[in-house]
């Protein structure tokens, strides 16, 4: 089937994807307020405070994803499945009904854990000042965080992106900028930032909660509540979801918490950190696209249109590379630069960032093969993978950290995410059929390679170590050679089509 002769339901659902990308990549931009956040945060509270602050906000991210990731990847799958069935409006309320009473309870537990003495096991394996206090702290925001994620998952199920970018993507980080500055020039310490994070989400489920009235009956939801039963096939997905899902939070984290528990100082630990989130942030290409493609699986596995599945993942992975591979080139060049916005002391050895950019790299190639997993009901082979990289990852990082540092904390996270990409690729073929078309993908690898090599090329005649100056006309010469050779390999109707829906809607601007 080429690429100028899709059949119409291919058609439309690119549409719908390209849609919904669009303002995902609006909600990214936002996103890329994160980093900045905590540029303001250690340019104002020092990298020894904002470093114990990352090592807890890197915890609480474990908890979080036990307590709402499999509810909220529930609801989005079946609340999109049967919201556009009026005679199925029942079964989108019990879903929503499950995930708000499962994701709410397990962090009432969670909470309770934290307050009788579950978090004493911290100090025996982490000697970082404030620890303790600080993720018992942050743990009591669970339920804050719980409700905008449940929210904004049964907007995306009616292809309503814009809640997510402007919410998730603008909002959170725009609230923890100007609450952090606001608790600083207070006088206020560690805890300003603490707080920051208490008082943005807050004000996010606040937010949400108008928005969840605007598309859904709060009746009806409260109808469900009061005669509350469990939707047993909701969570057969969602409680082995839940699992993968934190098992995959905890394989992202490990090389932060590893690098804590070896007793690296805050200040190192920051270093890595910021590191390894500028390198994360090239992985928000892939989930642009993602959230928009996830709902779509969903439809084309209630079909049972596996080649229309295969057709759209070739595509969509096309798009998504053909963004992050140049991406991934800049940051390569420029990490020193990037890394220094932080702090001006942040001027060790980076090599450490170039292996970390295999696992983004590796998630917007494939990536897209664990949501058609989840997607069409599998959470048990991914919560498999999870269980399985994840248990690698632990024993990779106990025999690299101590022997080569950041370094083996980076090596060991790139071994594990080639082989979570791996297993996923073989059981999306495996189960659902679908797989990736080479003539949909060859160009931008194609196109990479003369780029990388001009680059090389001028790296041997001058110096990047020197000036920005060169450094970023060596990202420039990379950029426009890729984007030179894509234009002469030819670009598809596929692409003109989104290209031009893209310019439309920026003229609509």
């Amino acid at each position: 089937m080429s690429g100028d002769n899709q059949p119409p339901s291919v058609n439309k659902h690119d549409r719908a994807i390209a849609t919904g990308a669009f303002v995902n990549v609006l909600g990214t931009l936002g996103k890329a307020l994160i980093p900045v956040f905590f540029i303001v945060a250690t340019r104002l509270y020092g990298p020894a405070l904002v470093g114990v602050y990352f090592l807890a906000f890197r915890i609480i991210e474990v908890a979080v994803s036990l307590t709402v990731s499999g509810f909220n990847t529930g609801t989005l799958m079946y609340v999109s499945r049967h919201v556009d069935d009026s005679q199925k409006s029942d079964l989108v309320y019990r879903t929503l009904a499950n995930g708000f009473v499962f994701s709410l309870v397990i962090s009432g537990i969670l909470i309770l854990i934290s307050r009788l003495g579950g978090l004493q096991l911290l100090p025996a394996s982490y000697n970082q000042d404030h620890l303790l206090d600080s993720v018992q702290l942050l743990a009591g925001s669970l339920p804050l965080v719980v409700i905008p994620l449940m929210i904004i998952a049964a907007t995306r199920a009616r292809m309503m992106m814009k809640w997510d970018a402007i919410i998730q993507g603008f909002l959170r980080p725009a609230l923890l900028i100007g609450f952090s500055t606001t608790f600083y020039f207070l006088g206020f310490g560690l805890d300003g930032l603490l707080w920051a994070y208490i008082l943005a989400q807050a004000v996010m489920t606040l937010v949400s909660l108008v928005v969840f009235g605007r598309y859904f009956s709060y009746r009806r939801l409260f109808d469900h509540l009061r005669r509350f039963s469990p939707f047993v096939d909701m969570l057969k997905f969602a409680i082995p979801q839940n699992l993968n899902m934190t098992f995959n939070t905890f394989i992202t984290n490990l090389d932060v918490l590893m690098l804590g528990l070896f007793s690296f100082a805050p200040e190192k630990i920051l270093f890595y950190g910021m590191g390894a989130e500028i390198i994360r942030n090239i992985r928000q290409v892939k989930l642009a696209f993602s959230g928009s493609f996830t709902p779509v699986i969903a439809r084309f596995h209630e079909r049972k249109d596996r080649a229309g599945l295969s057709e759209s993942y070739s595509t969509v992975t096309r798009w998504i590379i053909t963004i992050g591979l140049p991406l991934a080139l800049i940051v390569a060049l420029l990490r020193q630069d990037l890394l220094l916005l932080f702090d001006s002391t942040f001027e060790g050895d980076t090599t450490f960032m170039l292996l970390l950019l295999v696992a983004p790299l590796l998630s917007c190639g494939t990536g897209l093969a664990g949501n058609i997993v989840v997607m069409t009901g599998h959470s048990t082979w991914n919560l498999f993978n999870s269980l399985f990289v994840g248990g690698a990852n632990c024993v990779l990082n106990l025999i690299l950290i101590p022997r080569y540092g950041m370094l083996g904390a980076a090596g060991a996270t790139a071994i594990a995410s080639a082989g979570i990409s791996l297993l996923q690729m073989i059981e999306a073929q495996y189960l659902e059929g679908a797989h990736l078309i080479p003539r949909r993908i060859y160009k931008p690898y194609l196109a990479i390679l003369p780029a990388v090599t001009a680059v090389v090329g001028l790296g041997l005649v001058v110096d990047f170590g020197g000036a920005l100056s060169i450094r970023l006309g060596g990202a420039l010469l990379g950029v426009v050679v890729f984007a030179g050779v894509l234009i002469l390999l030819g670009v598809s109707s596929q692409d003109k089509a989104a290209l031009k829906f893209w310019s439309d809607r920026k003229g609509q601007g």
